[in-house]
């Protein structure tokens, strides 16, 4: 196989779906399209993967032939449907997937377009069906239209009218009518509590009366530009919706318009559609997901005549997914392995963009700081960076524990740069660290999203969502917490922000030769090589650092082993308060956590 060939993954619940035996057209042409583009489809189900060895048993595509192999977990996959939560999360750990995750629900998006005024013309108003009575008024005003936001395939939408104390309603094609007590029971039974919104009715038929709506499918293409296609879905006369998976059909865009608007309308509707296509998914992946890249969606439209005899477009609904593959012919084949190269490239390079060290270290670690190499069994004097060993921190002679994160000593109010450029995604100001930042950084590892973390802030200088560039000063280091020497807690997370993604910050940073640097902390550093020095120190020089010690004895009826904050030492004396008490004790009632 040649060595620029470009593996990316397929996984599907059902692999039988894509390839062979019930295989869909559309998907399984693309494994014959994708090795023009030195691309080879590795087709999978969740099933298929180890996690341990970190590889597929894939299903690829050998001279039009089947055949599965092990290969290993490829760092692009497509992921069209639905996989199982628990194993999205565990394959977005080690690669990138396609359809990144969205948090955005759909009627918050609706709620947010409604607010600005670049595509409100084109929202139907929505309320939130919360009582029978939300239903009972606008009804009796006009039409309406009920569907659950996470409805599927158009199977919850119903049309509703009253008219002399019935309710006529019709959903799917069944048409029925019922009396105020008998729509109080439907309503309570089919209704009530299933996550229902309300729309008055946009009547958008065909000269036969059927009803339409046109899918916008759009989805990224060459260079990763977003490409768009139209085309009609028309369901039955005795329906409320186009409903096409329920037996609609679909119709090419242009001839549909043509046969139920004319020449001159037809030209005018399709321009509003193609104006629709290229600007929405821009503005929506700038406004709702800047920090990623939105692969695909689809836009259900409606069309309205108005007064003024004009036709006016209605957006019926926004799918953050399109799973119109079927529609698609092999110019859209050819420009879906096009962005599969274009993604590749620009992960690649995106992973070759190096941090900075957020504050350039100034010392080695002290007496209480060495670095551990193997579980703790060889110490490592002067710790250089990559020496590519498991390291743990000794946190005392008598304790070791993991470290998941870099240490960089530092006095307090020393600036912290963004080691990266990114977006600020949250701001902590107490915690067990003291005040933190967490950035998402413009960079992938591996084709996952890169997080960094700055702990033990004195103070923050950014704001949440605010966007930073490498280098950027974002805050002050010194806040204690439960450091036991002022430095800046620097931690690194690989797709996922949680403790177990957490990798060594110093396979991400500039090297440096810690053993170049200073081993003792001088005086005039207000640092020590010993930690009852440097608490002495910081004591005696009223540093905004708040230090802690266990008491050897009772001592003023207080109990041994009682944690209590020091306040001040004089000479063999030490000032601590517990309980809004200052107490007086001996330097050797008390000994420092360390």
């Amino acid at each position: 196989m040649k060595s620029d060939i470009v593996q990316i993954g397929m996984v599907r619940v059902n692999p039988d779906g894509v390839l062979g035996h019930g295989g869909k057209r559309y998907r399984e042409s693309l494994f014959y399209i994708a090795p023009s583009f030195n691309i080879q489809l590795l087709l999978f189900s969740p099933k298929d993967i180890d996690y341990e060895l970190n590889q597929v048993d894939a299903r690829y595509l050998e001279n039009g032939e089947i055949k599965r192999g092990i290969f290993p977990l490829p760092k692009i996959i497509e992921n069209s449907y639905y996989v199982p939560k628990d194993q999205a999360a565990e394959l977005r750990k080690r690669s990138y997937m396609v359809r990144p995750r969205m948090q955005v629900g759909k009627r918050a998006v609706n709620e947010k377009l409604a607010l600005d005024n670049t595509y409100n013309h084109i929202l139907i108003p929505t309320i939130e069906v919360n009582s029978i009575e939300d239903i009972i008024n606008e009804a009796e005003k006009r039409r309406v239209i009920i569907k659950q936001v996470m409805g599927m395939e158009g199977k919850s939408v119903m049309s509703i009218e009253y008219d002399k104390k019935k309710f006529h309603i019709i959903h799917m094609q069944d048409h029925f009518d019922l009396t105020e007590k008998e729509f109080k029971k439907y309503y309570d039974d089919h209704i009530h509590n299933k996550g229902f919104i309300l729309q008055p009715f946009i009547e958008s038929k065909t000269k036969l009366g059927e009803p339409f709506d046109v899918r916008v499918s759009i989805r990224r293409g060459a260079n990763g530009e977003f490409m768009h296609k139209c085309f009609a879905r028309i369901g039955s006369p005795d329906g409320v919706i186009s409903n096409w998976s329920g037996g609609g059909y679909t119709m090419q865009i242009d001839v549909f318009l043509y046969k139920n608007y004319g020449e001159e309308a037809a030209a005018q509707i399709k321009a509003q559609l193609d104006k629709l296509g290229k600007e929405f998914p821009v503005y929506y992946n700038k406004t709702f997901h800047d920090d990623i890249i939105v692969y695909d969606m689809g836009l259900d439209v409606g069309i309205a005549k108005e007064r003024d005899g004009s036709y006016k477009l209605w957006m019926f609904e926004l799918n953050l997914r399109d799973p119109s593959g079927n529609i698609y012919g092999i110019e859209e084949q050819i420009a879906q392995c096009q962005y599969f190269r274009w993604l590749h490239e620009k992960l690649s390079k995106i992973q070759d963009i190096k941090f900075i060290w957020p504050i350039e270290p100034s010392f080695k670690a002290t007496v209480h700081d060495y670095y551990y190499c193997n579980l703790g069994k060889n110490k490592i004097e002067g710790l250089t960076h990559n020496n590519k060993l498991v390291r743990k921190k000794c946190v005392s002679s008598l304790k070791q524990e993991s470290h998941r994160g870099f240490d960089i000593i530092a006095r307090p109010g020393t600036q912290v740069l963004a080691v990266a450029s990114g977006k600020v995604i949250a701001i902590d100001e107490d915690n067990e660290f003291g005040r933190s930042i967490t950035i998402q950084h413009d960079m992938t590892y591996n084709g996952k999203p890169v997080f960094t973390q700055y702990m033990y802030l004195q103070k923050v200088l950014v704001k949440k969502n605010e966007r930073v560039q490498q280098g950027k000063i974002i805050a002050l280091s010194g806040y204690s917490g439960g450091a036991r020497i002022p430095n800046l807690y620097f931690r690194v997370f690989i797709g996922e922000l949680t403790i177990e993604n957490t990798i060594d910050p110093l396979e991400m940073l500039p090297s440096r030769d810690f053993s170049l640097l200073p081993s003792i902390m001088v005086e005039s550093d207000k640092f020590f090589v010993s930690s009852t020095n440097l608490y002495n120190s910081l004591i005696n020089d009223k540093w905004n650092f708040r230090i802690y010690a266990q008491l050897k004895r009772i001592v003023s009826g207080i109990a041994a082993g009682t944690t209590v904050e020091l306040l001040r030492k004089e000479k063999d004396k030490v000032v601590f308060g517990y309980e809004n008490r200052q107490i007086e004790a001996k330097r050797d009632d008390i000994k420092f956590i360390y």
